[in-house]
């Protein structure tokens, strides 16, 4: 492991094979917490390359409890968090819109970490089921198109570095592993990011790891998912191509709003602003979700364009069928 310090101390990059290996050995307890630490500050403070990333993925994936789908195709719209927490949970009310619509989701996330409520919350406050087995979420998919993959629940190897990451209190690279680790191993993501530096990084992990289509996402305003209030950068991966671009509403037809308009509170808030806007109420809110399943649904091939797809999923909101969905949901509780 000192080797390896070294190499990052000196600003060189690790090949993804020795990434890889620098976490089994962390996460089989090889590494004492201060040698943890300092690898991680090092990785941050150089920036970490598409083959670190790469590296620490595959061996946190092969460890985790595997979903199987049995599908061609599969989304997940979970992001890194991170942005503060300035807006409700866009992702999650993006994920049940979209099984609305027939495209499968496995929408893996966990509790607030950065925000007053993460998408578990949001799902518990809206009375849904977390859930915490493969065929928990086997079943969830079949009955519904939409399951949740509770971190925590298949990710228990992450255990041996929690009390690690809160010691530091700093982003490292752990912060990035969650989109890129979903259980399902999804064949699509629309995938927000803190820092818009990290679309292009992460566009390049996604292809390495197998990702068939995807847009990694962050605004200039800070968020991590497409933005009503500023220009969002895109970084869109398409048969193994990568293409950086800016994106506005305008371009899916819907007008901009001030962040002020959309800011997020309580899961128990946030709960009652989904069913409202599920129930069909105008507004801000609406708009960003539909702006952001447009881009979903643009991505998996359900929608020839932007203003298409903005569009099918204002039509689902007018016709109720997400409350359809999650009073099937429901059932499954």
């Amino acid at each position: 492991m000192k080797n390896i310090l070294e190499t990052l101390l000196a600003g060189q990059p690790l090949a993804s094979e020795a990434a890889e290996a620098v976490l089994d050995r962390i996460l089989n307890g090889e590494v004492p917490p201060e040698v943890t630490g300092a690898l991680l500050a090092a990785l941050r403070m150089r920036g970490e390359t598409p083959p670190e990333i790469v590296g620490f993925a595959r061996a946190l994936r092969a460890r985790m409890q595997k979903v199987e789908t049995g599908l061609p195709l599969t989304l997940d719209t979970c992001g890194t968090g991170g942005d503060g927490g300035v807006t409700f949970n866009v992702s999650t009310a993006v994920g049940l819109l979209l099984a609305s619509l027939g495209v499968p989701v496995a929408k893996h996330g966990n509790r607030a970490v950065s925000s007053q409520s993460g998408s578990a919350d949001v799902l518990e406050a809206l009375g849904l089921p977390l859930q915490h087995s493969p065929e928990g979420v086997q079943r969830a998919l079949q009955a519904t198109g939409f399951g949740f993959c509770f971190a925590p629940s298949f990710h228990p190897v992450l255990k041996e570095v929690a009390s690690l990451r809160r010691s530091l209190g700093v982003r490292t690279i752990f912060n990035l592993l969650g989109p890129l680790c979903n259980p399902a191993e999804v064949s699509h993501q629309l995938l927000g990011v803190y820092d818009r530096k990290l679309t292009p990084i992460l566009a390049e992990v996604l292809r390495d790891l197998g990702t068939t289509a995807a847009l990694v996402v962050s605004s200039e305003d800070g968020l991590d998912e497409l933005s009503l209030a500023a220009p969002t950068q895109v970084s869109e991966l398409k048969e193994g191509r990568i293409t950086t671009y800016l994106l506005t509403p305008e371009e899916a037809g819907l007008p901009r709003q001030s962040l002020a308009e959309l800011e997020g509170g309580s899961a128990a808030d946030n709960a009652a602003l989904l069913e409202r806007i599920f129930a069909g109420e105008k507004g801000p809110a609406r708009d960003l979700v539909c702006y952001n399943a447009a881009a979903a649904l643009w991505i998996t091939g359900q929608a020839e364009s932007l203003k298409a797809g903005a569009a099918l999923a204002g039509e689902a909101l007018d016709q109720g069928r997400v409350q359809t969905t999650l009073s099937a949901l429901r059932r499954l509780a």
